[in-house]
């Protein structure tokens, strides 16, 4: 396995990825137990992967230019590395601004995956 500097990274996302600072997905599956007397006399229990769901979140320096609102939807992509990206549909759920008087605007944005998301 080898190790990858952040510095390749990028966001798109309509109206909204501009001086980006760092992101982050959570991408999960819901999962349900199907554990029957067979599987229960070795002690274990068994699942089934049901539903995935996924979120995002992205930190950046706030910029006039991003004109986004709470409710937009648009694709999203995240870059990792500079080859590997994560792509799908994502509503805008909130907007968070940091204005520090010794420092720089910062803003973060969360977004919600609507529907499938692709790792290429």
């Amino acid at each position: 396995m080898a190790e990858v500097p952040g510095k390749s990274g990028s966001v798109s996302f309509t109206n909204f990825a501009t001086s980006v600072k760092s992101f982050s997905i959570d991408w999960k599956s819901d999962v349900e137990e199907i554990t029957d007397f067979a599987d229960g006399t070795a002690g274990y229990k068994t699942y089934l992967p049901t539903l995935k769901d996924w979120t995002a979140t992205i930190e950046m320096n706030w910029d006039s230019a991003n004109t986004a609102t709470p409710g937009s939807s648009a694709t999203m992509t995240l870059t990792v590395d500079g080859t590997s990206s994560y792509t799908g549909t994502a509503i805008l759920t909130g907007i968070s601004v940091s204005e520090p008087v010794g420092g720089v605007v910062t803003c973060t944005g969360s977004f919600q995956g609507n529907g499938l998301l692709t790792l290429s």
